[in-house]
């Protein structure tokens, strides 16, 4: 805002005794000019560009302080971040924190010489420059993410998850702690806990239905390593899906345990009108040892405007008539009838000759005569309608009634719903008052009954608790179908997953377990089922009827072929787990119709490097080499090798070599005069041994010296990157 006079009695200024030495002209509003529109609690900033118009520089020790007016919650005295000469311009900003009520706020500021004398802007360097802001609503949480954690689909990179899920499982898992602690030191709120897979760079991941978003949506959270976690190193990411479609980065953001928490504020606002999934995602940079990472109040924040005055009421005589319509429902069934109850109010002061009523049919009513809908009514002693019933018949329903003061008529409307009938039933009703007759309160002469389709949420989910098979094993599957309502659900379709029993499997069980009033057609709920398997995959069905809040518990057991290899892990899925409702009732989610659990065979990324931290070599000298062998998992490795050949510039009598393992890991390698080898390696997942090879060089000799570095899983475990399994460090012959 500009200096000089405003609304209200201006901030009058005692001037310097050198009037010319400090004065200021106001140049722009550079951010949040007057009468900006701000929802109550937002942190803003409010920036003024000035102008030096006196014969006196502004040193660093001038000041931009309060004056008067209404400070929300703004630091008193801002120190200017650098110098102004006379004629000079600088941008000088206060962050300010709009108030929690509704109305208009004003904050007058003004400049501090190193005096301690303030002075401003206008006639004199008498005014105050000021910020005015209009506070019309507040943000409010219209989705927790944390107490809507389990209605997500939580993964990792050994497949399915449980919600919740349990502390220390090496799968990863999500928790809801009560009062999580954060690495600030303070206590957080309703927050989600979570961890990745216990692999190199492993994630964790969080797939929530879809959410319909508005323009001006906030999607908020504080992030947070959960205090204690040393080493915690992690990767917080935010995407979004929309249907099929590809998934969209929202936000990304890199948090190490360092005693500060993020604030996550995403603005939402590109996204409105569209049914969104959003996607929550940790990380680890590395090994996740610590990654203890916290998802602090994650909601969606939803802009709520303070009510606009209501209208008017007419003067002068007239009828305040009034329409209301229920079918006592909120939902419908094709094939079937509603019954609903209209209620026309003649609440005066005059009587009412000759108003008309109107039902505008849905198209959800069966469009023949004999099915269509009926109509009948029963007017208040001295009111006056078509008393019925009238019907059945197609269109809309016209009526012209007479009500006195305080009189009501009641209209009761049978309607057949088309068996083939989708969508939301919307039945409007309309009261219209005769020529000459004011209504006062126009906005109660129409009123709307909505009854949703039928639906019901079936929800799948399937685990067994591993992450990797043994060939000629077995896997236990526990599999549910639970129906989340609000509608019983009746022949729906459980397909159960048949492996191939050529290249995956060599038998597969299923049972079951009923809730009260669930009925199933295979039986399992009595005895195990052993369905064929064939060369080709398939798939057992299973016909389910479920009511709202039940479910049926799957137990499903696989052994298989000792000749499984790696080239079918992409493709064995465990045992998959499908649910759909049947024709007449809609699935609001079915995103979660199905779950899957992918177990892979053993294997182990086993690496070496190499180096001695040198490009030469001096004959006569020493060179030291350190390979550090790393197991990227995921099985642990025992039995596997390492080999270092003896370089020929090395004096293969005095080489020495040593090893340190890591925790769990062991290692025992043997010096001959040609090469360093360890045929007894053991590496668990994640771990690493590192191997010192002192090599005295002979004198004389020539270069350049190769040295080259193996390692090697047993022959039973495969490697899937063969490409890192060999380390070469070249060094050449100093002059």
């Amino acid at each position: 805002m500009r200096g000089g006079t405003s609304s209200g009695t201006p901030v009058i200024l005692t001037p310097l005794p050198s009037s010319a030495c400090d004065r200021a002209v106001f140049i722009a509003d550079v951010t949040v000019p007057d009468g900006t529109v701000m929802a109550a609690n937002t942190p803003f900033v409010k920036t003024w560009r000035l102008k030096n118009n006196g014969t006196c520089t502004w040193t660093t020790s001038y000041a931009l302080v309060f004056a008067s007016g209404d400070q929300m919650g703004a630091t008193p005295t801002i120190y200017l971040p650098t110098s102004v000469a006379p004629g000079g311009t600088i941008d000088l900003s206060v962050t300010l924190t709009a108030p929690s009520i509704a109305g208009t706020y004003k904050g007058n500021w003004t400049l501090r010489n190193a005096a301690g004398t303030r002075f401003g802007v206008g006639t004199g360097g008498s005014y105050p420059f000021w910020v005015l802001i209009s506070v019309t609503g507040a943000y409010t949480n219209v989705y927790d993410f944390a107490a809507n954690a389990c209605a997500g689909t939580w993964t990792s990179g050994a497949g399915s998850l449980p919600c919740y899920g349990t502390d220390g499982d090496s799968r990863g898992f999500v928790l809801n702690p009560a009062s999580p602690s954060l690495e600030d030191g303070t206590v957080g709120g309703s927050s989600l806990l979570t961890f990745p897979q216990n692999v190199t760079d492993g994630y964790i991941q969080g797939i929530y239905p879809a959410f319909s978003v508005l323009s001006g949506d906030h999607f908020q959270a504080t992030l947070s390593c959960q205090n204690g976690s040393t080493g915690c190193n992690v990767v917080y990411r935010l995407d979004y899906q929309i249907g099929g479609g590809a998934v969209t980065a929202l936000k990304t953001v890199n948090k190490v345990l360092d005693g500060t928490t993020y604030r996550m504020d995403v603005d939402l606002s590109a996204l409105a009108g569209q049914s969104v999934k959003f996607i929550l995602t940790v990380q680890a940079n590395g090994v996740p040892t610590g990654d203890r990472a916290l998802w602090v109040t994650p909601h969606i924040a939803r802009l709520v405007l303070s009510p606009t005055p209501g209208p008017t009421a007419t003067s002068g005589p007239g009828a305040d008539l009034s329409v209301t319509i229920t079918d006592s429902a909120s939902s419908y069934v094709a094939g079937t009838s509603v019954t609903y109850t209209v209620v026309v109010t003649n609440n005066g002061p005059l009587n009412v000759t000759g108003a008309t009523f109107n039902d505008t049919q849905p198209a959800q009513i069966a469009l023949a005569p004999s099915t269509g809908w009926t109509v009948s009514c029963a007017p208040d002693p001295g009111a006056l309608c078509t008393a019925g019933p009238v019907g059945p018949y197609i269109g809309n329903i016209t009526d012209a009634i007479n009500i006195p003061s305080g009189k009501k008529v009641t209209y009761t409307i049978v309607a057949n719903i088309s068996s083939a009938a989708t969508g939301v039933l919307s039945n409007t009703v309309t009261i219209t008052p005769p020529d000459g007759v004011p209504d006062p309160i126009p906005a109660n002469n129409t009123a709307t009954d909505n009854d949703n389709p039928p639906y019901a949420d079936l929800q799948v989910s399937l685990s067994d608790g591993v992450s990797l098979y043994t060939p000629g094993g077995s896997l236990v599957y526990t599999g549910v179908v639970f129906n989340a309502g609000p509608s019983d659900v009746s022949g729906a379709q459980v397909s159960i997953y048949l492996p191939s029993n050529t290249t995956q499997a060599a038998t597969l069980s299923f049972s079951c377990v009923l809730d009260p009033g669930t009925t199933d057609s295979s039986g399992c709920g009595g005895a195990a089922q052993t369905p064929a398997l064939a060369a080709a995959p398939g798939s057992q069905l299973d016909t389910v009827t479920i009511p709202a809040g039940k479910k049926i518990t799957y137990t499903i057991g696989v052994t298989l072929l000792g000749t499984i290899t790696s080239a079918y892990t992409e493709t064995l899925a465990g045992t998959l787990i499908s649910g759909t409702v049947p024709l007449g009732v809609t699935d609001p989610n079915t995103g979660n119709n199905s779950a899957s659990d992918t177990d892979l065979p053993p294997s182990a990324d086993l690496m070496v490097t190499l180096t001695d931290n040198s490009s030469t070599f001096t004959a006569g000298g020493t060179n030291t080499f350190v390979a550090v062998v790393t197991n990227n998992g995921p099985s642990d490795v025992v039995g596997g090798t390492f080999t270092l050949n003896k370089p020929t510039q090395v004096n293969g009598a005095t080489w020495t070599a040593s090893c340190t393992p890591d925790l769990g890991a062991a290692c025992t390698p043997v010096v001959s005069p040609t090469a360093v080898t360890d045929v007894a390696l053991n590496v668990p997942a994640g771990k690493k041994v590192t191997y010192t090879i002192i090599m005295p060089i002979l004198n004389p000799t020539s270069g350049p010296m190769v040295v080259t570095a193996y390692v090697a899983n047993p022959a039973s475990l495969p490697d899937p990157v063969a490409t890192n399994n060999t380390a070469t460090d070249t060094d050449t012959q100093t002059p």
